[in-house]
C-alpha cells in the first residue's frame, strides 16, 4: 500500500472513538463470514427461526398507519404498475428495463450501480403494486428464491432495515385488500420472513457506522418488535429502545439539527422516528410520548425552518431532493406545518448545527457556517463551510450543485470538492481531505460564527485556517434595504489563487458582465442573473492590503457552464461566475447583491474594510 494511502488512513481513524474501532473491527469479521460462507449465515438464521417463530406470533392491533409515504426513492416508472409489467421500473430517477418477471436480472447482472441496487432491496416499489397480489407474490417468490438470509447486498444491514420497514406497510396494505387464500399464504411469508429479518438485523446492527444508519436499524427493530409479541419481539424492543435513547443523545443536537448537518438525512432520521413512534404507540405508547415525541418535534422545527419558499431543503453536504417524503407530509405528520408565509421577514438560527435562514422580502438566504461534520462520522461531508444558497421568492436563484452518485469516482469527488460550493477557496485547499466514497482524512472546521443583528442589519460571521499563515473570514450582511452583502477576506503571506464562485440554478440567465473604471478601486464589476420576471443585480469587488487599497497583482471575474445535481443521478445545466485573483495577500473581495440595481453600486473603500469582523493578525 502506498505511504499516503496509509497517512490517509490514519488520519481517518485517529477521529474514531475506540468503541467504534472495535465495532469496525467486528463488522469486518461479520462481512467476510458473510461475504465467503453466506450459507453458514443462512443455516444460522434458520436455526433461530426454528426455535424461536414457535414462541411468537403477529400482534393484533388497531388499524395501523398505511398510507403511502414512499417520496420518490423507487417506484415504478411514471408510478405505473403496467410500466411494471412491461418489464420497465424507475430507481433513483432513472428508468431501467427488464424482461417481463425477471426484474431482479437487474441486481444479479450488476447493470445498475451499487446505490441503485440496494435502492432495489429496498421494496418500496412493491407498495405501488397493492392493486395486483399476483404480481406482488411472484416478485417477491423470485427474491425469496435468490436471496436467502445471509446473500448479497440484498442483505447489507441498512437495506433489511429499509426492506422491513417497507414489508409491515406492504403487509398492513394487503391485510386490508382481501382475505382470499392466495393473499393468506402470502401474509403468512412475510410474516416468516420479516421474523428472519428481526432476527438478522439484531445481529448485524450498524454499531461500526453510528448515525443515520445506525437510527434506521433500531427505527426498524422497533417496528418489528410491535409487528410481533412474544419473547423474541420483547428482546428486541429492548435492544431497540435503549439504542434509540442512547443515539437520539449522541445524533440529535440541542437546537434540533441532526449531527451529520446534512438536511436530507436530517429529514430522512425524522421519518424513521416517526414510523417507529407509529408502531411503537401500538405496543407502549408511554415510551414513545417519553422519549421520541420531543426530538422529533425539535427536529421538524429545525426542518421547517431551514427550507426555502419552494418548500425544499438546502443541499448542503450529501443531500438531493426526493429521498425523504416531502417535507411538507413529514411536518403534518409532526403536528406542524411549512412557516414560511408571503412578506413575511424571519431569521431563524440553529448554532449547533450551523444553519441560518434569513428572509427580508423576496430574498431567502440560507447559510451553512457550522461545523463540517462529526469527526468519527464524516462520511456525507463537502467542503462547503460559509458556504449559501440564495431564493428570490420561490425561485433558487443561487444552489449548491447536490450529489449525482455515491459511486467512487470523478463525480463524487467534484460534487464534494470546495469549487462545487458557494464559499471562497484558496490555491484550491479543500476543508475536508476526502478520499474514496465516504471519507475524510485531515478537516479543518470552522473556527467561530456568530450571529448578530446591528440596526437592521443581520450579520453571519464565520472563519476557517488550513494554517496559521492563512485564513479566510466571511461576513454575510442582509437587510430589507440594500439586499445582500458578502465580504470576504483573505489573510496570508505571498501569493495565493483566490477563487470565489458562485452557482446559480438552472434557467437562470447571466448577463452585463461590465468591468467599472470608477473611483480608485479598479477591481470592480457589475452583473446580473435573471429568471423570468426577477432579476438579481449583482457587484463584485476585489480590492488589496488596506494600507494601500491595491491589489498586487491581477483580478478577473468569468462566467462558466456547469452542472446542478439536484437528486441522485438527474443532472442540470447551469451557469456561474466565478472571480479570481493571482495576487499578494492579503485582499478583500465584496460581492453585492439586490433586486434594486441602485443599491449595487460600486462601494466606497469604508465599506470594504468596515465589516465587523475581527482581523486575523
Amino acid at each position: 500500500m502506498p505511504s499516503s494511502r496509509i497517512r490517509l488512513y490514519i488520519e481517518t481513524l485517529r477521529h474514531i472513538p475506540p468503541r467504534q474501532l472495535f465495532h469496525l473491527g467486528a463488522n469486518r469479521l461479520r462481512t467476510l463470514e458473510r461475504h465467503r460462507f453466506p450459507g453458514l449465515v443462512h443455516r444460522r438464521i434458520q436455526r433461530a427461526f426454528q426455535h424461536e417463530w414457535q414462541h411468537t406470533s403477529v400482534r393484533k392491533r388497531p388499524k395501523p398507519p398505511t398510507e403511502n409515504r414512499s417520496g420518490s426513492t423507487i417506484v415504478p416508472a411514471g408510478k405505473c404498475l403496467e410500466a411494471f409489467l412491461s418489464g420497465q421500473i424507475e430507481i433513483l430517477n432513472r428508468t431501467y428495463s427488464f424482461k417481463e418477471g425477471s426484474a431482479w436480472d437487474l441486481a444479479d447482472k450488476q447493470q445498475i450501480p451499487a446505490l441503485v441496487e440496494e435502492t432495489l432491496h429496498y421494496h418500496t416499489f412493491l407498495l405501488e403494486l397493492t392493486s395486483t397480489s399476483q404480481t406482488i407474490t411472484r416478485t417477491l417468490d423470485e427474491w425469496w428464491h435468490r436471496y436467502p438470509p445471509g446473500k448479497g447486498n440484498a442483505w447489507q444491514p441498512f437495506a433489511v432495515a429499509y426492506r422491513s420497514q417497507n414489508w409491515i406497510r406492504l403487509h398492513a396494505l394487503l391485510a386490508e385488500s382481501s382475505a382470499d387464500n392466495e393473499l393468506t399464504g402470502l401474509l403468512s411469508k412475510l410474516e416468516h420472513s420479516l421474523f428472519e429479518h428481526g432476527l438478522y438485523l439484531e445481529r448485524y446492527l450498524e454499531r461500526h457506522l453510528g448515525g443515520n444508519h445506525l437510527m434506521k436499524n433500531y427505527c426498524a427493530l422497533a417496528m418489528l418488535s410491535a409487528f410481533f409479541e412474544g419473547e423474541t419481539a420483547d428482546r428486541w424492543f429492548k435492544i431497540a429502545t435503549e439504542g434509540l435513547q442512547e443515539q437520539l443523545n449522541i445524533q440529535i443536537l440541542p437546537d434540533g439539527g441532526h449531527y451529520e448537518r446534512s438536511p436530507m438525512y436530517h429529514s430522512l432520521v425524522i421519518e424513521d422516528l416517526l414510523n417507529a413512534a407509529d408502531f411503537l404507540r401500538g405496543r407502549d405508547a408511554g415510551w414513545v410520548d417519553d422519549h421520541l415525541q420531543d426530538p422529533i418535534s425539535r427536529m421538524a422545527t429545525v426542518l421547517a425552518e431551514i427550507l426555502h419558499p419552494d418548500g425544499e431543503i438546502p443541499l448542503f453536504n450529501d443531500s438531493v431532493m426526493g429521498q425523504a417524503s416531502p417535507s411538507a407530509d413529514l411536518l403534518k405528520r409532526c403536528g406542524q406545518s411549512l412557516p414560511l408565509q408571503a412578506n413575511e421577514d424571519t431569521v431563524v438560527i440553529f448554532p449547533e448545527t450551523g444553519i441560518t435562514r434569513v428572509r427580508l422580502g423576496e430574498l431567502t438566504l440560507v447559510v451553512d457556517h457550522g461545523r463540517l461534520g462529526p469527526d468519527e462520522l464524516m462520511g456525507h461531508v463537502h467542503n462547503d463551510t460559509l458556504s449559501f444558497e440564495l431564493s428570490v421568492g420561490n425561485n433558487r436563484f443561487i444552489v449548491d450543485r447536490g450529489v449525482f452518485e455515491y459511486e467512487e469516482g470523478a463525480k463524487r469527488d467534484e460534487c464534494r470538492d470546495i469549487s462545487s460550493h458557494n464559499t471562497p477557496s484558496v490555491d484550491g485547499k479543500q476543508q475536508a481531505e476526502y478520499w474514496g466514497s465516504f471519507r475524510v482524512a485531515r478537516r479543518w472546521h470552522i473556527n467561530n460564527s456568530v450571529i448578530r443583528q446591528v440596526q437592521n442589519v443581520w450579520l453571519i460571521q464565520g472563519q476557517w485556517a488550513r494554517s496559521r499563515t492563512q485564513s479566510i473570514e466571511r461576513t454575510f450582511q442582509m437587510s430589507t434595504e440594500r439586499g445582500l452583502t458578502i465580504v470576504d477576506r483573505i489573510f496570508g503571506m505571498g501569493q495565493a489563487q483566490v477563487r470565489i464562485p458562485l452557482h446559480f440554478g438552472p434557467n437562470i440567465e447571466i448577463s452585463d458582465i461590465i468591468q467599472s473604471e470608477m473611483g480608485l478601486i479598479k477591481h470592480c464589476w457589475r452583473w446580473q442573473a435573471t429568471a423570468g420576471n426577477s432579476t438579481l443585480f449583482g457587484t463584485s469587488t476585489i480590492t488589496g492590503d488596506p494600507a494601500s487599497f491595491r491589489l498586487k497583482g491581477h483580478g478577473n471575474i468569468e462566467s462558466f457552464s456547469s452542472v446542478h445535481w439536484p437528486r441522485f443521478y438527474v443532472e442540470e445545466k447551469i451557469h456561474g461566475i466565478a472571480l479570481t485573483a493571482q495576487c499578494q495577500l492579503p485582499l478583500v473581495v465584496m460581492t453585492m447583491l439586490s433586486l434594486h440595481p441602485d443599491f449595487v453600486e460600486e462601494p466606497s473603500l469604508p465599506e470594504l474594510f468596515d465589516s465587523g469582523v475581527p482581523t486575523s493578525p
